[in-house]
This record gives structure tokens, C-alpha cells and sequence, in this order.
């Protein structure tokens, strides 16, 4: 009995396998390519995912109905085949970038847990307390008043009326002298004037400060207390004490700017020289007044920013705070917070360094006020030994002033 012929595998079939094989190589590749991409702005569902991989299923069985030898089933399995290789290619894909975007994320927190302590530094950091001021000696005491002699009743010329018995005569008032001025020592009233007016200065900072971080700013970017304040409410009243205690300590520094020329006019100065002195500091405070703004300006374009870190933090949802320290799901958030704090670094360097040059201005007009001082005094002295002294013959080649001649007699007649 003759064998039956064995089916023969149809050259299309095999061509058709080869080629669905092809394309899961393919879709798998393509899947660990496209995915970041879907999944960058935006997380996919599991729904999504499967609605995904239906098309390449769709895109791979559309040719094999034009090849009219194959059968249904073979489509089927094709299609099936193509969906459950095109599902595990996304959930490959997707726990490939999940661990790449968490790594990413973890290295991102580092740094930012890092930033936050550096821009938390100058708001947490109490300046030290100033040294202790000097006590002003004599030398630059007020003007003693002179109180004025009393003048006495002339009494009438004649003989001198003998007392009665049991009265006392009035004594004579005696003249009060006249208060000698202490001695006026300029080396001494510079270096007490310059130590008490840094101390002033320092005690402005250190005083600032002081309230600063009594109204919270030592936690203000504390990431627990942001963590415990979602919606950064307590975060901006706390920012709105602070630029008011701004405001205030500009009004104080202006104010100590305009005191000292009054307390020039309290001070046992000679005049020549405390007209040099006013007029050396007003020079020297118009530009110590612009930096002294340039500080406080810098403080608000340091307190702005982190108002705008409070409304990035509040809008999204992107980060949480574990053991202290932020956690973020994704690497596309920290990257753009990294960024603001970057910028808020910048701003806190801007702002200590325009801290120390309003200090150094102000340092630089007393140092100004007593260089024109001495000026001021060398030229008062050096006009008093040009005057000529009251009687003493002209220098030569100075015309004297003429003289009136007096006019001859005229003859009686």
C-alpha cells in the first residue's frame, strides 16, 4: 500500500513566520526606545500600555491578508503572539526606565538635600555678637554751658553806713569763673567715634538677624517643615514678616546714616574742623546710601525666589520628604527645582556680598568725615599763621591802607 505524501509546507507560511519573528526582535528594541518618550511627561496606565501594543499587532497581521494561503488561524496566532510579545517588551521597557529614572531621581535628591542646606545657611546662621562699644572719654563730651557772671550792683559812693547792732553786711558776690574746655585730642576722638559707630553698625546686623530667625527663618526651607506645609501657607507668612523687618532695618540704617551729623554738634569739636568733618561725610554717605539699598534690594530678590520655590513645591506632587531628606519619583521635577535653588545659591552669595560692601562704606564715610576733619584743621592753622598779628609792620611789597592826613590850620585874619 503506497504511502500517503507528507503536507507540504507552503513557502509562504515559512516566509510569513520569518518575517513575524523579525518584527518581535524589532518591536522589542523599539519599545525600550519609545517608552522614555511616552513616559517622560507623562506616567502611561496599564490600560494604555495594552492599547499600545495593539498596534504593532495590527501593523504586523495587515499584510497577511493579501497573501490568500493563509488561514485564519494562523492569523490569530500571529495576532496573539504579537500583543503578548508586544506587552512584555513595555513592561521591559518600563521597569528599565523606572530604574533608570530613580537612580536619576535618588542623585538629584542628593544633590538638592544639599542645596537646601546651603541656601538655608544665611537665614539660619546667627551673626556673632558685636564687641562690646567703648565708653566716650572727656575729650568728646558735650560743650560744657557757660553759665554767665552775674553782674553786681554798683552801690553809691559815700561813706559806708555802720551797721546795726546784730545785723551782718551783705558779702560782695564774687564773679564765677569760666569753665576751662577739656582738651581736644584728635587721635582720640577718631578711634573712639570709629569704635562706637561700628559697634552701631554690627549690632544693626546682629540685631536683624536676631529677628529674622525669631520669625522662623532658621527652618524656613527645612525640607520636614516643608514636607508637614503642602500647601506653603505658614512658609509665606513667614516670608512676609521677614520683608517687613527688611523695610524696617533699611528705615533704622538711614536713620544712623542722618544721625551723626547732629551728633557732631554735640561734641567738644573745633568748629573748623567740625564743618570739615559734616561736609567729608556727606560726601562719602551718598554712595554709602546706594549700597546700603543695594543690601536690602538683594534680600528681596533672595526672599522672591524662594517665594517662587514655595509655588513650584505647592504645585505638584512630585516630591515627598522621608527621614528628612526629599524622595522624588521622577528625575524631570528635582531637575527643575535644582535649578531654582541653583539660582537662590547665587542670589545668597550676591546678597553677603553686598552685606559686606554696605558695611564698608559706611566704615569708609567716618573714615572720610575725619579725613576732611584733619583737612580742615590743617587749613584753618595754616590761614591763622598767614594772618599778620595786630600791629606788626606789613610784609613787603603790601601796600598799607592810606591814611587820612589832618588838614592844616587856616589863618585868622
Amino acid at each position: 500500500m503506497p504511502e500517503e505524501p507528507k503536507p507540504k509546507i507552503r513557502v509562504s507560511v515559512v516566509l510569513w513566520w520569518i518575517y513575524v519573528l523579525a518584527v518581535l526582535v524589532v518591536l522589542v528594541e523599539v519599545a525600550r526606545r519609545v517608552y522614555p518618550v511616552l513616559a517622560t511627561e507623562y506616567r502611561l496606565t496599564w490600560f494604555e500600555t495594552f492599547c499600545v501594543a495593539l498596534l504593532p499587532a495590527f501593523a504586523c497581521t495587515i499584510p497577511g491578508f493579501f497573501l490568500r494561503r493563509l488561514r485564519l488561524g494562523q492569523m490569530m496566532v500571529t495576532f496573539i503572539t504579537v500583543v503578548l510579545v508586544g506587552l512584555v517588551s513595555l513592561a521591559i521597557a518600563r521597569f528599565i526606565f523606572e530604574r533608570k529614572i530613580t537612580a536619576e531621581a535618588n542623585q538629584l535628591a542628593a544633590q538638592t538635600n544639599s542645596l537646601f542646606i546651603k541656601v538655608s545657611a544665611p537665614l539660619a546662621a546667627p551673626s556673632p555678637p558685636p564687641a562690646p562699644s567703648v565708653t566716650l572719654s572727656p575729650a568728646i563730651t558735650p560743650t560744657p554751658s557757660i553759665t554767665p557772671t552775674p553782674i553786681a550792683t554798683p552801690t553809691p559812693s559815700g561813706p559806708t553806713p555802720r551797721s546795726a547792732a546784730g545785723q551782718t553786711p551783705t558779702p560782695t558776690p564774687t564773679p564765677t569763673p569760666l569753665p576751662t574746655p577739656p582738651p581736644y585730642d584728635a587721635a582720640e576722638v577718631k578711634g573712639q567715634l570709629t569704635t562706637a559707630g561700628l559697634f552701631e553698625i554690627e549690632t544693626f546686623r546682629a540685631e536683624y538677624q536676631r529677628d529674622i530667625i525669631t520669625a522662623g527663618s532658621a527652618r524656613l526651607l527645612d525640607p520636614e517643615r516643608l514636607g508637614a506645609d503642602r500647601k506653603m501657607e505658614a512658609g509665606k507668612r513667614c516670608v512676609d514678616q521677614i520683608l517687613a523687618l527688611n523695610d524696617q532695618f533699611r528705615e533704622k540704617e538711614r536713620q544712623w546714616i542722618d544721625a551723626q551729623i547732629a551728633k557732631l554738634d554735640l561734641l567738644y569739636i573745633p568748629d573748623a574742623e567740625r564743618a570739615g568733618m559734616k561736609k567729608g561725610f556727606l560726601t562719602s554717605t551718598t554712595r554709602a546710601r546706594g549700597l546700603i539699598d543695594n543690601f536690602w534690594n538683594a534680600e528681596k530678590k533672595f526672599l522672591g525666589e524662594v517665594t517662587n520655590i514655595f509655588t513650584m513645591l505647592k504645585d505638584s506632587t512630585a516630591w515627598s520628604v522621608t527621614n528628612g531628606k526629599f524622595v522624588f519619583r521622577d528625575a524631570g521635577f528635582p531637575s527643575d527645582l535644582n535649578l531654582h535653588l541653583i539660582k537662590l545659591q547665587a542670589l545668597g552669595a550676591e546678597r553677603e556680598q553686598t552685606l559686606v560692601d554696605s558695611q564698608t562704606a559706611m566704615k569708609q564715610a567716618l573714615t572720610d568725615m575725619f579725613t576732611a576733619g584733619a583737612a580742615a584743621a590743617a587749613q584753618a592753622a595754616a590761614d591763622a599763621a598767614a594772618a599778620p598779628a595786630p600791629g606788626t609792620t606789613p610784609a613787603p611789597g603790601v601796600i598799607p591802607a592810606p591814611t587820612t592826613a589832618p588838614a592844616p590850620p587856616v589863618p585868622s585874619k
